[in-house]
C-alpha cells in the first residue's frame, strides 16, 4: 500500500565528496606511474560508497503516525561518511512500534533531528522483516519539520 505524503519535503542541496582540488589531485596522479597502483584502489572506493548510499534509501511503502514515546541519536563516522541513526519508539493506537533512522550526511549539513517526546509524528517509510519500521520520513505534526533519511552527500 503506496500512502500518499500530505507534506512536502524539503530537497537537501548534497554536499558532495569529491571537490574540484580532488579531481585535480586524480589528474595529477593519472599522469604518473603511480596510476597503475592507486587508480583501482580510488575507483574501488567510490564503488563501494555508492553502493552504501544506493542502499540505505528507503521507499514509502506504508506510514505509522502517532506519539513519539521516546527517541536514541547517535551520530557516527562509518566508512569515512557521517551517519545519523535513531531508535524511535512510537505509541499507535494502543501499541508501541519500533522505529529505525538511517541517513548518510556530510560534514556541512550533520544536523540531528530536533524532536521532543510525546510530539505527534507522522512516518512514511517500510515495515522491515525483523519488525521495525524504517523510516523514509518523519514529520513532526507540532512544529512541522519534516526530517528525510535521503542521502545528503554524493560522490560525484
Amino acid at each position: 500500500m503506496k500512502s500518499q505524503a500530505t507534506f512536502d519535503v524539503p530537497r537537501e542541496k548534497k554536499e558532495k565528496l569529491i571537490r574540484w582540488y580532488g579531481w585535480i589531485t586524480i589528474l595529477l596522479v593519472a599522469f604518473t606511474p603511480f596510476i597503475i597502483l592507486l587508480l583501482p584502489r580510488i575507483m574501488a572506493n567510490t564503488s563501494r560508497i555508492n553502493a552504501l548510499l544506493k542502499k540505505s534509501r528507503i521507499s514509502e511503502e506504508s506510514s505509522v503516525e502517532g506519539t513519539l514515546l521516546g527517541a536514541n541519536w547517535e551520530m557516527k563516522v562509518v566508512d569515512g561518511l557521517n551517519l545519523i541513526t535513531g531508535e524511535l519508539e512510537v505509541a499507535t493506537n494502543g501499541s508501541i512500534k519500533q522505529c529505525s533512522y538511517l541517513k548518510y550526511v556530510g560534514f556541512k549539513n550533520a544536523v540531528i533531528p530536533e524532536i521532543k517526546e510525546n510530539s505527534p509524528v507522522r512516518l512514511t517509510g517500510r515495515e522491515e522483516p525483523d519488525g521495525k519500521f524504517a523510516i523514509r520520513c518523519l514529520y513532526d505534526l507540532s512544529s512541522g519539520k519534516v526530517y528525510t533519511t535521503e542521502p545528503s552527500v554524493s560522490v560525484y
